[in-house]
């Protein structure tokens, strides 16, 4: 099958990237068995738990 757009990645910015190609053939690729698994856990998807920075 032929893919407008590949998307590897299936946490916040990977989902938000699949969504704003509508219309279009698109395959998200994630290596957990569920998207969007950091999102859910941190905080109503209110902050980043994967940055230590400032």
């Amino acid at each position: 099958m032929i893919y407008d757009l590949i998307v590897v990645g299936g946490g916040p910015s990977g989902i938000f990237a699949a969504i704003n190609f509508k219309g279009k053939k698109i395959l998200l690729l994630e290596a957990e068995n569920k998207l969007g698994k950091k999102l859910l856990v941190s905080a109503a998807g209110q902050c980043n738990i994967t940055n230590d920075g400032d």
